[in-house]
């Protein structure tokens, strides 16, 4: 008897691409909405806000919160994860807080952290008044020379604690930190840009934390 046998290719049609699973990707990070940085608290409940992110792969999203006693966040005060953009927290008087939020889709992906922001809340036995906003001096034109500006600004401290201040300064509408506790309510500026509009405001910090923030100004180069 002569024993048969059929081989079969086993081969796969060329034309037909391979089925590659798209790799899932974490949500965008989120924007903190409040509390601002570096206030000073006189209310130690607290209700922390942040915009919502986005999924590319439209995934249900959550938030994970970080609260600690340190901008490394070794000492961690409080955590959660809430699917809202908002979390309440009771804390601690007259202490220091750091803060933060990521975003993390069902797919167990994490966004980064958002920026860390910091507050101070007002001890037990603390009364404190807050710096005054800061009024304008200098420059009062519209359009100056590009050579040099030099910013100038008053404010005064019902207390007469010692005042710091932050600068804010660019080309946007909402400037970003330029310069960090300066010690004279002045700042000279030199080698701007021509026919260029700038912003700036000033953040007033007094010695036992408490923090006003100024309206925004504007001029324009020549």
């Amino acid at each position: 008897m002569i024993a048969l046998f059929l081989l079969v290719s086993c081969t796969t049609d060329p034309d037909t691409p391979p089925d590659v699973s798209q790799e899932n990707k974490p949500p965008s990070v989120p924007k903190l909405n409040s509390p601002e940085a570096n206030l000073f608290c006189t209310d130690n409940e607290l209700d922390f806000k942040w915009s919502a992110s986005t999924d590319p792969d439209g995934d249900p999203v959550t938030y994970q919160i970080q609260v600690a006693n340190d901008s490394d966040f070794s000492n961690m005060y409080y955590t959660d994860e809430v699917s809202t953009t908002n979390s309440n927290q009771v804390l601690e008087k007259g202490k220091n807080y750091y803060w933060h939020v990521r975003a993390k889709d069902d797919k167990g992906n994490f966004s980064a952290y958002s920026e860390m922001r910091n507050l101070y809340t007002e001890g037990e036995s603390v009364t404190n008044s807050l710096p005054a906003i800061p009024e304008l001096i200098n420059p009062t034109q519209n359009v100056v020379s590009r050579s040099e500006v030099n910013l100038k600004w008053k404010t005064s401290d019902a207390d007469d604690d010692i005042l710091t201040y932050d600068l804010y300064f660019g080309t946007s509408n909402n400037p970003e930190l330029y310069k960090e506790n300066l010690a004279d309510p002045s700042y000279i500026l030199t080698n701007l840009q021509s026919d260029t509009s700038y912003f700036w405001r000033v953040t007033v910090k007094d010695s036992k934390g408490g923090v006003t923030v100024g309206q925004i100004w504007t001029f324009k180069t020549n």
